[in-house]
């Protein structure tokens, strides 16, 4: 399956989405804050990335941004997961998952960006 990068400063969530995604039989990386998330998901290269907005010294937005600055191609896919609102004209992450959500919500939203995301050797 696929290897996913976690970007959250809450270890309960981390813990819940952990569990969500490696019994689908993906592995599961994980950072707790936003610039950690960003050298992790350089250095890795993840199929994934899921990010709170909410972190500790880069909000997942600017995550968002430099990710996709710093190696545009092949794009690796992007969740945000918020509680608050997303700014419409914000193209960066390729979905949003609003919190609270439910469990049945985040699988889908991640089978349906590992569906669509750009064939590479990254795997």
């Amino acid at each position: 399956m696929a290897q996913i990068l976690v970007v959250e400063d809450e270890t309960a969530l981390v813990d819940v989405i952990t569990s969500v995604l490696t019994a689908k039989g993906h592995t599961v990386l994980h950072a707790y804050d936003g610039q950690k998330g960003l050298d992790m998901a350089l250095h890795e290269r993840p199929a994934l990335v899921i990010a709170d907005h909410m972190l500790p010294l880069m909000t997942g937005l600017e995550l968002c941004r430099a990710l996709k600055r710093e190696h545009p191609e092949p794009p690796v896919p992007f969740l945000l997961m918020t509680a608050g609102n997303v700014p419409l004209e914000d193209s960066c992450p390729d979905a949003v998952l609003r919190k609270p959500f439910r469990v049945e919500e985040l699988e889908s939203q991640v089978d349906t960006l590992l569906q669509t995301r750009a064939p590479s050797f990254f795997g």
